[in-house]
């Protein structure tokens, strides 16, 4: 949330906001799983003595276990990184963003359905992907969020002169208008 202002006024808030979507999309990219060998099913031993022992590994109801790769730890932790660090900055310039194309006009309905949107979003979200996850594996997961936020930041460029402040707005119809 920090570097967010900074990163946006050195770079445009709406360049940023597409590039925070598409390395989350990387990100999110490489989650997918190509690590070396095979996830193995759950071994589940009889605790004795009182000692816990960490059960690792796939349970057995899931039939994508046996077919499905590993996930390398630098992996993991090179796509936590760029989606932790992408996530707060698109956030936080799109609700920026938003604010500065509504300008003068009242804002709370539209920020009050942009919240909306998001609540929505992280309730749904996490009962949608465990489901899709834990009846088809970690590529499906990838197959769902990599082409949205693809198409998010596609959408972002292209909607780039559309993404105007009010002021830039209203300055670039009073030049078209004195000349």
């Amino acid at each position: 949330f920090v570097v967010a202002a900074p990163l946006g006024k050195r770079f445009g808030e709406r360049t940023m906001i597409g590039i925070s979507f598409i390395l989350s999309a990387v990100g999110y990219t490489l989650f997918y799983p190509f690590g070396p060998g095979y996830i193995p099913y759950v071994e589940w031993a009889p605790l004795s003595n009182n000692r816990a022992v960490e059960v690792t590994g796939c349970s057995w109801q899931n039939t994508w276990c046996l077919e499905q790769h590993k996930l390398n730890i630098v992996q993991f932790i090179v796509s936590n990184c760029m989606i932790l660090f992408c996530f707060p900055i698109g956030t936080v310039l799109t609700v920026s963003r938003v604010s500065k194309v509504l300008g003068p006009h009242p804002q709370g309905t539209m920020m009050g359905i942009l919240t909306g949107v998001g609540s929505l979003a992280r309730a749904m979200g996490p009962p949608i992907f465990s489901s899709l996850f834990q009846s088809l594996g970690p590529p499906a997961c990838v197959y769902v969020l990599t082409p949205a936020l693809a198409a998010a930041s596609i959408l972002t460029f292209l909607s780039k002169n559309h993404l105007d402040s009010y002021q830039s707005r209203r300055e670039k119809l009073q030049r078209s208008l004195l000349s």
